[in-house]
């Protein structure tokens, strides 16, 4: 995703004028599942509902008592493990919200996790035993990975270093 060519786009017009084909293909929606979302920036996030809100004006879920709702009015699911690979070269979802510097697009998205209130992620459940894997040493690799607890010679296979251990 480019995204500055995505914040362009935003507030674009389609090449028929009045009829977007987000909005289209959104007309049916009323659930849309994110998996993978410790891969999501808060920026990435900000723009899938800005131009969510674009396509779904006319939706009917789009607004409430006159306020438009975050993603055009869809519910959202957001699925993922936060502790896992955050976005390439971006802010990731469960950075610091009260740290300075976001924009405000950034800080709207961190506002919708982090606070509670009507339009914002209403229900979270956490999952507390890993069914990833079997196998016992990608187990401990990311359970050390998790926790900040990994050994060098995890860091040294893991980045294919030598390591003590054969078959490295």
């Amino acid at each position: 995703v480019n995204p500055a060519e995505a914040a362009s786009k935003t507030h674009a017009k389609s090449k028929d004028g009045d009829i977007d084909e987000l909005f289209l293909n959104a007309l049916g929606l009323r659930w849309l599942i994110l998996d993978e979302c410790s891969t999501l920036s808060p920026g990435l996030i900000g723009l899938l509902d800005a131009y969510l809100r674009r396509a779904c004006m006319r939706h009917p879920y789009a607004d409430r008592n006159g306020a438009k709702r975050p993603f055009g009015g869809l519910n959202i699911i957001f699925a993922g493990d936060l502790w896992q690979l955050p976005p390439v070269q971006a802010t990731p979802l469960f950075a610091n919200p009260f740290r300075s510097g976001y924009s405000v697009q950034e800080q709207r998205i961190f506002k919708m996790f982090w606070e509670r209130k009507e339009d914002s992620i209403q229900r979270m459940f956490e999952l507390t035993k890993s069914i990833r894997t079997p196998d016992p040493w990608l187990k401990a690799v990311l359970h050390a990975d998790r926790y900040g607890e990994e050994t060098w010679e995890m860091y040294c296979f893991s980045h294919g270093l030598p390591t003590r251990n054969p078959g490295s």
